[in-house]
């Protein structure tokens, strides 16, 4: 573990520091890898089953004839608040000050909080106490989530941050493919209550496990500024004219990402109605994932540490844009289901490349390092929004084009628009 940074850049055994953080190789990185990977693992477990499959079919059970919309509802009022809530969350990390440091009270408090809200949700049967318990689990895993991400600014120097982003990135995408094994295990046992309460026990332990292994020193003695809550509100807002280089790592973020999920979380209708598959379309949506999840942990082990050697960021973004827009023209191009399945290998192996550089990109931009945790969760708006936006932007252009291929032509813009975005960034080659 890297010793606390003094305010004057130094660590207390005069180790030199990138800004204000030790510049060494953190001690046991292996150990940190590890449990990094585990801890994201956990919390992609939970976003990967609850929502597509447990809450799912307990929202089917209570009203069959209005479960879309019913769902639907739901996921928006849960995204809203996780939207909110990650700046906030990663805020109070920044400010406080324990014997065990500024994460750890988190991460341990939201597994532990989280894990409850989890099982309230798993004893709900009436849709206002379903959206209420996955508000507060939005609420309660974000303020394990939030200080987790704020690790790799805290504990890890610049030049090893992609390595330390693939894993992340491998931890999320990992654990939402298990979440889908996960959640269908339990559903066909008819065990959600079970379901849920595993889950809990999985969070807590990681989060746990994460700070018995990298153990925070005491930051009791490091300054503060005193709290004013209008300055608090403005920190939300990141001035682009000040901040250049953040503005436009979360512009490119934004962008890209809005083009991506406007195809992907429609990838369902564009089998049935743009490919003609019918009824026969959700059995195809199960291998687009996993030739997915296949390109993107190919491109993540490559793409990440080979950053890190040859210290560059922006090419790596340039080529997971060039892929990603490949991958779009695919089913422009091939209107097939083996068209599909390819685009979902190519738009992975894109995607993952993209995750992992960027994860470590976004770090080197930060406004400012002693607030990490908030410009993280500010950062972390730029994967909610597309998510949360997408599908309704993208029925727009199907319904005003009358068809999928303007989804595609789009959506290829936008991942072109996410790269030109990258080019004024100047702190990060």
């Amino acid at each position: 573990m890297s010793k606390a940074a003094s305010p004057l850049g130094q660590t207390p055994d005069g180790a030199k520091t990138e800004n204000g953080f030790s510049a060494r190789r953190p001690r046991r990185f292996a150990l940190l890898l590890t449990t990094l990977l585990t801890g994201n693992m956990a919390i992609s477990l939970v976003w990967g089953s609850v929502l597509s499959l447990l809450m799912s079919t307990q929202i089917e059970r209570i009203d069959p004839a209005s479960k879309v919309a019913n769902l639907a509802l739901v996921s928006a009022v849960g995204a809203a608040v996780s939207v909110v809530v990650q700046p906030i969350w990663g805020t109070l990390s920044d400010r406080t000050r324990t014997r065990i440091g500024k994460r750890s009270p988190f991460l341990i408090l939201g597994g532990l909080l989280g894990g409850f809200a989890l099982i309230l949700l798993g004893t709900s049967n009436a849709l206002i106490w379903i959206a209420l318990s996955w508000c507060a689990v939005q609420l309660f895993v974000n303020m394990s989530q939030a200080p987790l991400q704020a690790v790799i600014p805290d504990r890890v120097p610049a030049r090893l941050r992609g390595t330390t982003s693939t894993v992340m990135g491998l931890g999320m995408v990992v654990g939402s493919l298990i979440g889908s094994f996960y959640g269908a295990a339990f559903i066909a046992a008819n065990a959600l209550m079970a379901g849920y309460v595993v889950l809990a026990g999985i969070l807590l332990l990681t989060m746990v496990l994460f700070v018995l292994v990298n153990p925070e020193s005491s930051n009791r003695e490091e300054p503060r500024d005193a709290f004013r809550f209008g300055r608090f509100l403005r920190g939300f807002w990141i001035n682009p004219l000040r901040h250049p280089d953040f503005f436009w790592a979360f512009m490119a973020r934004m962008t890209l990402l809005l083009g991506y999920f406007g195809v992907a979380l429609y990838q369902l209708y564009i089998l049935q109605d743009y490919i003609g598959l019918g009824t026969g379309a959700a059995a195809v949506v199960p291998i687009i994932a996993v030739a997915s999840l296949g390109g993107s942990v190919v491109s993540m082990l490559i793409c990440g540490p080979l950053s890190d050697r040859i210290g560059r960021r922006k090419p790596f973004v340039f080529i997971s844009t060039l892929v990603l827009g490949i991958a779009l023209l695919i089913p422009f191009a091939l209107p097939t289901s083996a068209g599909m399945v390819l685009f979902g290998l190519v738009s992975g192996f894109g995607v993952g490349c993209y995750t992992a550089v960027d994860n470590a990109l976004i770090t080197e931009v930060l406004p400012k390092q002693e607030n990490a945790g908030k410009d993280l969760g500010i950062a972390n708006i730029a994967n909610a929004v597309p998510q949360i936006a997408a599908p309704a932007i993208a029925g727009l252009i199907v319904t005003l084009t009358g068809g999928y291929q303007g989804l595609f032509l789009v959506a290829l813009v936008l991942t072109v628009v996410g790269a030109l975005c990258v080019i004024p960034i100047r702190k990060v080659r």
